[in-house]
């Protein structure tokens, strides 16, 4: 189940490599301070729905409740999904526990190993 996703050099399923950014062309731009600085305008975004709290959010959790939902969905246990990521199962438990984030990448690597797309498992979190 080693797959390396398109449009990535090297992310693979199990999640062992991450360098797939390195080569990107704008990641300067990103990590320059002023791509996180706070627009000065009282009509950002952050100054509309105040701070992102990640962990324990309605949007975190709502993440976590499909995560599981899907797995337990498919019939697979914790330890299927650790197996097929290639991860211990206690970061399995974590995430869906919501002790722990889901990054971009673990999302996508996540989904392929539930057998859906990325797009609609996505859509399942925003319909919630």
């Amino acid at each position: 189940m080693d797959k390396t996703l398109s449009g990535f050099d090297s992310i693979s399923v199990h999640g062992a490599d991450t360098q797939a950014f390195e080569k990107d062309e704008h990641i300067d731009s990103i990590r320059s301070d002023r791509a996180f600085a706070e627009p000065a305008n009282s009509d950002s975004v952050v100054h509309r729905l105040g701070a992102v709290k990640s962990l324990r959010s309605k949007h975190h959790r709502s993440l976590v409740a499909v995560l599981a939902g899907t797995r337990r969905e498919r019939k697979l246990t914790q330890d299927d999904m650790a197996k097929a990521l290639g991860w211990h199962r206690s970061r399995v438990a974590k995430i869906e526990s919501g002790e722990r984030r889901v990054d971009v990448p673990e999302f996508i690597f996540i989904a392929h190993a539930l057998d859906i797309d990325p797009k609609d498992l996505l859509s399942r979190v925003l319909n919630w």
